[in-house]
C-alpha cells in the first residue's frame, strides 16, 4: 500500500498492477477508505456554466468527502427563498424551476388567505346569529320534554299537546332552519343583520303560522296553569327572549 499526498487529502494505492483497481482516499467525515469512484460527481451542463466551465458537455469533478457523507439536499418543495436564490446561482435549479415554485407558494398563500377570511366571517356571524339559535333550541327541547310528559301522563288528546306539537315540529323547524342557513352563507356575501327580535323569523315560512298569542290563551287555564309559555308567546307579551350582540 503506497500512500499518496493529494492536496489536502490523502491517497492510498494498493501495491498491484491489476487492471480495475482503484486508488483509494480517505473520508475526513466516516473515517474509511473508499474508492475514488464514490468521491466523485457529474455536474449538469447548468451546474458547469455556473462554476466556470464551458458547459458543452457533463462535467465530473471530485468531492472532499465520499457520496454518503455528503450533506443531503433540501426537498425541492421545502426551499426557502434563500434556498431558492442559492440553488438557482449555483446551477442546481433553473430558472424555470425557481419560478415555478414561487408561483405555487403565491397561489397557496393566497389560499390561505381567503381559508382565513372564511373562518373569521363565519365566527363573526355565529356570534351575531347564536344567541337566536340558542333559543330556539331550548324551546325545541322544551317543547320534545313537554309532548312527553303529556303522552306518560295521557293527556296527548289535550289543546296543549297539540299546540306543542305544532310549535315544535312546523314552527321551530322551519325557523331554527333559516337562522342557521344564515350561519352557512359564503364569506363573498353580505352578511344580514341580525333580526330586532327572534317573531321577525316568522317571515316569509313555507307554513301560514297564525297568532300564537291567541292560540296559547285559547288552551283551557288548567292545562297551562304550571307550564311556561314558549319564547315566540312570551315575546308577543312584550317580553324580550334575545338580546342580540352588538
Amino acid at each position: 500500500m503506497q500512500i499518496k499526498p493529494d492536496g489536502d487529502h490523502v491517497l492510498l494505492i494498493p501495491d498491484t498492477t491489476d487492471e480495475g483497481v482503484n486508488p483509494l482516499r480517505l473520508c475526513p467525515k466516516c473515517g474509511q477508505c473508499k474508492p475514488l469512484a464514490m468521491f466523485k460527481e457529474r455536474l449538469t451542463k447548468l451546474q458547469a456554466r455556473k462554476q466556470g466551465y464551458a458547459g458543452t458537455h457533463a462535467v465530473e469533478i471530485e468531492r472532499s468527502m465520499c457520496a454518503p457523507c455528503q450533506p443531503n439536499r433540501k426537498p425541492f418543495n421545502y426551499m426557502r427563498e434563500k434556498d431558492i436564490a442559492n440553488a438557482l446561482y449555483y446551477g442546481v435549479i433553473s430558472q424555470y424551476e425557481a419560478d415555478e415554485l414561487r408561483a405555487k407558494r403565491a397561489a397557496a398563500r393566497s389560499r390561505n388567505g381567503t381559508d382565513n377570511i372564511r373562518i373569521h366571517h363565519h365566527a363573526k356571524r355565529k356570534a351575531l346569529w347564536q344567541p337566536f339559535r340558542d333559543v330556539l333550541n331550548k324551546d325545541y327541547m322544551w317543547a320534545s320534554g313537554l309532548m312527553g310528559l303529556l303522552k306518560r301522563t295521557g293527556r296527548q288528546d289535550t289543546e296543549l299537546h297539540a299546540f306543542v306539537e305544532r310549535y315544535r315540529n312546523v314552527l321551530l323547524k322551519h325557523v331554527s332552519y333559516k337562522a342557521w342557513a344564515v350561519m352557512r352563507t359564503g364569506p363573498n356575501v353580505d352578511m344580514p343583520a341580525p333580526p330586532n327580535k327572534l317573531s321577525d323569523l316568522l317571515a316569509d315560512l313555507p307554513e301560514p303560522v297564525g297568532d300564537l298569542k291567541k292560540e296559547w290563551f285559547a288552551i283551557p287555564y288548567q292545562q297551562t296553569e304550571r307550564i311556561k309559555a314558549p319564547a315566540l308567546v312570551r315575546e308577543a307579551l312584550g317580553g324580550t327572549v334575545v338580546s342580540p350582540e352588538e
